[in-house]
């Protein structure tokens, strides 16, 4: 997709759509029928990360060594689908996943992990 708008010359115009966007939460219709048209979608789904957080915290030891650990990990997931015809939100929601297991490895939890998780959760609300 990114390489259709180069070549349509439309890489200013997404670069300020974005722009604006981060001001106003508003996503140009003009650019954004331009860019429809372009791809041949009528849709177009807009992810931004909230939050994000990993950590461990030590729950049993012995000597001074540790021997299970807690990781944990929070993540804020907002989406909002736009129709590329009209300019308006079709749809938009927000996830917020507080994900932790007890192990005895050193392996963290991934950002991956989470992500898949989280858009299983996202997908569901989704009508």
């Amino acid at each position: 997709m990114l390489g259709q708008v180069n070549r349509a010359n439309l890489a200013d115009d997404y670069r300020k759509m974005y722009k604006e966007y981060a001001v106003t939460g508003i996503l140009k219709k003009e650019t954004m029928t331009k860019i429809s048209s372009l791809i041949n979608v009528r849709y177009f789904a807009l992810l931004n990360l909230g939050q994000f957080t990993a950590g461990s915290s030590g729950r049993f030891g012995l000597l001074g060594l540790r021997i299970v650990d807690t990781k944990y990990s929070n993540i804020r997931l907002f989406l909002q689908i736009w129709d590329g015809h009209t300019g308006a939100i079709a749809w938009e929601g927000m996830v917020e996943l507080n994900y932790s297991n007890e192990t005895l490895s050193e392996d963290p939890i991934t950002f991956r992990q989470v992500i898949e998780e989280s858009a299983k959760l996202m997908i569901k609300k989704i009508p």
